[in-house]
């Protein structure tokens, strides 16, 4: 064999190599785009405080708590913050919002802060994947202290939701008053234990915490028909939380501000576990939320929150998240409404247009492609040549 024909075998060769490599390389890319894209999801969550006649709520601090996240048979999964809670996963949706509330507002921090702006909403974006608990502060408006209802939403990419973005319409409940001090009362409630009451404790301990710090402690028993009434002032924001779940029970949290009562129930569970369900939701026409106070059929008047902050900024949490300020839009695409889980109406904002969930170059991809055929033609070419 010539030189020439070594030489034209050895170009052939260098050419299916070459080929081979760039193919490699379009299928890696693309491996890694798509890795990345189911890693980078992220949604917007906007909060909007407004009457049932669209008047804003401007000034109420929110917090966002990521709680856990969704199996893939739509399960709840507590994060390992929640180990050892006792926690009613299978609870009514809003009763497991405040239970949730009860424990997140005492034990952790929250991921994002804000404050609605001067028409009602706020915006956090660029909120990854999982399961989230929103909670609203408390504000006094004259001789009435009103409670947004805590809301649960799940950013997670569906068929009806491919854009990620959610819009929360919490519910208020409010209390009138016309003097400083008050009456809290807690009470425990058990339930489904009556086959197997020798298991109830003769009594449990509840802890009271004041605008966030721990006050004393409280015993409930039957000596005290498993109630305790405490005086405190209006202004300050009061809550309970049991200090140990019994065992095989489980704990749910309601209250009734209307009444400012906090009720802890203890559901006895025969194996000491539960089996967690996806929360159920109704559809509902896309109209604005009515804000109606959730234990009493009174509605809640037009109000402005004592705060004066009204920016409306969002604050991302420590690894950092560009800032986003509230706007009055929502959105111009066309909205489908669930009405939340958790005392909310939740509106699901979809658009025909697909976004991209990945910072992956697109444009290499092709072009490595179209290189890799010609340098296999191009080898074919020379192989031809040289029979």
């Amino acid at each position: 064999m010539t030189h020439s024909g070594i030489f034209t075998k050895l170009r052939s060769i260098a050419a299916v190599l070459l080929a081979l490599l760039v193919g490699f390389g379009t299928t890696y890319s693309l491996v890694v785009s798509l890795r990345a894209a189911a890693a980078e999801i992220s949604g917007t969550i906007t909060i909007i405080c407004r009457d049932q006649d669209n008047n804003a709520f401007p000034g109420i601090d929110w917090k966002l708590y990521s709680i856990g996240h969704r199996d893939s048979d739509g399960n709840l999964i507590l994060d390992d913050a929640f180990a050892g809670s006792g926690i009613h996963k299978n609870a009514q949706p809003l009763d497991l919002a405040v239970t949730l509330q009860h424990y997140a507002e005492i034990h952790l921090t929250p991921d994002y802060t804000g404050t609605t702006n001067a028409f009602g909403t706020l915006r956090f974006t660029e909120v990854p994947e999982g399961t989230y608990l929103a909670v609203g502060a408390e504000f006094l408006d004259g001789d009435r202290k009103y409670y947004p209802t805590p809301c649960l939403v799940d950013v997670m990419e569906t068929e009806e939701n491919p854009t990620l973005q959610w819009n929360l319409q919490p519910k208020f409940t409010f209390h009138d008053f016309d003097e400083s001090q008050v009456s809290y009362i807690v009470t425990k409630d058990w339930v489904d234990d009556w086959t197997d009451q020798n298991q109830r404790p003769s009594s449990i301990t509840v802890d009271l915490y004041c605008n966030g710090r721990f006050v004393r402690s409280v015993e409930l028993s039957q000596s005290n028909n498993w109630t305790y009434t405490w005086r405190g002032n209006i202004a300050d924001k009061w809550q309970v939380l049991e200090q140990e779940v019994p065992p095989n029970y489980v704990v749910t949290y309601a209250d009734n501000f209307s009444e400012l009562t906090y009720l802890i129930s203890n559901r006895y569970e025969s194996s000491g576990s539960e089996t967690t369900t996806t929360p159920e939701t109704t559809t509902s026409a896309p109209t604005v939320t009515t804000t109606t106070a959730i234990y009493t059929e009174t509605t809640a008047r037009t109000t402005t929150p004592t705060s004066t902050a009204i920016s409306g900024t969002v604050t991302p949490p420590a690894q950092g998240t560009d800032t986003a300020e509230g706007s009055e839009t929502v959105g111009s695409a066309e909205t489908t409404t669930t009405t939340a889980s958790a005392g909310a109406a939740v509106t699901t904002t979809t658009s025909d247009t697909k976004i991209p969930y990945t910072g992956q170059l697109w444009w290499p991809v092709p072009c490595m492609g179209i290189g890799g055929l010609v340098c296999i033609g191009f080898g074919k070419r020379l192989r031809q040549k040289e029979e």
